[in-house]
């Protein structure tokens, strides 16, 4: 259906966690529920940079939902760190993904693919 929702997000990274935080207006919050089909941040990671798909041992599907403190995911999520909460716009989200999940070690000049949605 239609969407007014806006997603404003930002990205910091340092060598344990790739960081993802996004704020998130909705005026019709729908928290509870599975966060890939109804609201929520999904993120994709491709931690190879492949550009193959989202198929590849180095790629993942993460998102939290409204209120939630724990990831949902597709492929990995093993140690990702997650809450959202919910504000009088909508709500926030924020993850903590460890390079080390995905066998990475990041460095100034590294490339990943990346979407959020």
């Amino acid at each position: 259906g239609d969407s007014n929702n806006t997603l404003e997000y930002g990205l910091l990274w340092d060598d344990q966690y790739l960081y993802v935080g996004a704020d998130v207006t909705d005026a019709s919050v729908i928290s509870g529920q599975d966060a890939f089909g109804n609201d929520g941040v999904e993120v994709y990671v491709d931690m190879a940079n492949g550009r193959n798909g989202w198929d590849d041992a180095k790629d993942s599907q993460l998102a939290v939902g409204p209120g939630d403190t724990t990831v949902t995911s597709w492929r990995i999520s093993d140690g990702v760190i997650a809450k959202s909460s919910i504000t009088d716009t909508g709500y926030t989200a924020e993850m903590a993904i460890p390079w080390s999940t995905f066998g990475v070690t990041p460095g100034a000049n590294m490339k990943i693919g990346f979407d959020i949605g």
